[in-house]
């Protein structure tokens, strides 16, 4: 019984301590390009990097994350993640490559 009370302490203080450094964007000015840089607060502990990107364009657009580059046309979901071990600022970029039109949501952070 000890230790299912400890464990139930354990992840609700990991849960506690976890902290969110979140931005949300829905785009749809496909004009220029957006960026954005997650500074991590001294304070504040993160585990995880990443961001959820879902919506429609009449071309190519890319996003940049974390230095890593995705390309996506027409109608898109997806969910990236990975792990964040601190100590850097995390680069954002939206692209509007070849797409002149559409309306995209994105969701990014620090977790």
């Amino acid at each position: 019984m000890k230790n299912y009370i400890l464990l139930i302490f354990l992840s609700i203080s990991l849960l506690i301590s976890c902290s969110n450094n979140e931005r949300k964007l829905l785009i749809n000015d496909f004009s220029k390009k957006i960026t954005d840089t997650l500074v991590p607060q001294e304070s504040k502990s993160y585990g995880a990097a990443g961001y959820v990107i879902k919506g429609i364009s009449n071309d190519t657009i890319l996003m940049t994350f974390y230095g890593i580059k995705k390309k996506f046309t027409g109608s898109f979901e997806y969910k990236f993640r990975l792990d964040y071990y601190g100590g850097s600022d995390v680069e954002f970029e939206f692209n509007p490559y070849r797409a002149s039109q559409g309306e995209i949501e994105i969701s990014y952070g620090l977790y």
